[in-house]
C-alpha cells in the first residue's frame, strides 16, 4: 500500500510538471482562429468515476464565473455497497455491502482557482461534500488539487487528489453496512472523525 501510494504521489507530480508553453500557445492561437468556441467554453457536466467505488454514482456542474475561478456542484445518488478503499484504485480491502437495501443521496459544492487562464490549467480547490444512507451522515472537506485534459474535441477528462478529514454522525449505535466474510455487523460512536485522503477521475463534456 504505502508503495502504491509513493508511485500515485510521483504520477501526479510528473503530469502537473508537463510543459506548460503548450497550453500558452493553445491559448494564444484561438485568439486569432476558430476553434468552435471550446477555448471559451464555461460549462462542464461530468461524473466522478471513482466515486462508484463508495456506492456514489454523482452528476457534476461545474461553471467557469472568472479567468481564474470556477465553482462545481453536484448531486449523487447513493447505492447500497461499498468498496473499502485508502487511495482510489490502490485498494485491497474486501467490498462492502449495506444491510438495508435502500437509496440515499450525496451533495458536493467545490470551488476552484485555476492557475492559468486556459482550460487545462491546473486548479487547486476546497471540496464540500455530504453523503447520506440511512441513519448516517458523512462530511467531507478537503484541500484539492486537479489537471484537467481536453480530448475529441469538447471530452474532457480531469484527474485529481483530496486531502482532508471527514466527519460521521449516526443516529443509531449499529454500522448500517457489514463485512462480507464475517456476515455481521459492527457498532461505532455517534459521532466520528477520520483523515481523508483520496482521489477523483473525472469524465465529462465542456460547452
Amino acid at each position: 500500500m504505502k508503495h502504491s501510494y509513493l508511485l500515485f504521489l510521483f504520477v501526479f507530480f510528473l503530469l502537473f510538471k508537463l510543459p506548460v508553453s503548450n497550453a500558452q500557445n493553445k491559448s494564444s492561437i484561438s485568439e486569432y482562429m476558430d476553434d468552435g468556441g471550446v477555448s471559451s467554453a464555461k460549462h462542464n457536466i461530468s461524473t466522478n468515476i471513482l466515486s462508484y467505488t463508495r456506492g456514489d454514482i454523482p452528476i457534476l456542474y461545474e461553471y467557469r464565473f472568472a479567468k481564474y475561478f470556477s465553482i462545481e456542484t453536484g448531486v449523487g445518488v447513493m447505492l447500497p455497497y461499498c468498496l473499502n478503499y485508502y487511495v482510489g484504485a490502490f485498494s485491497t480491502n474486501k467490498s462492502e455491502e449495506y444491510a438495508e437495501k435502500t437509496l440515499g443521496y450525496s451533495l458536493l459544492v467545490h470551488p476552484k482557482y485555476f492557475v492559468r487562464k486556459d482550460l487545462e490549467a491546473p486548479a487547486f480547490g476546497l471540496l464540500c461534500r455530504m453523503r447520506h444512507y440511512g441513519e448516517v451522515t458523512r462530511f467531507g472537506f478537503a484541500t484539492t488539487i486537479e489537471k484537467r485534459w481536453i480530448c475529441w474535441n469538447r471530452i474532457s477528462i480531469s484527474f485529481g487528489m483530496d486531502l482532508g478529514f471527514s466527519y460521521q454522525i449516526s443516529s443509531s449505535p449499529e454500522d448500517p453496512f457489514y463485512f462480507e466474510k464475517y456476515n455481521t455487523k459492527a457498532t461505532y460512536p455517534n459521532e466520528e472523525y477520520w483523515i481523508l485522503i483520496g482521489g477523483s477521475l473525472k469524465i465529462g463534456f465542456i460547452f
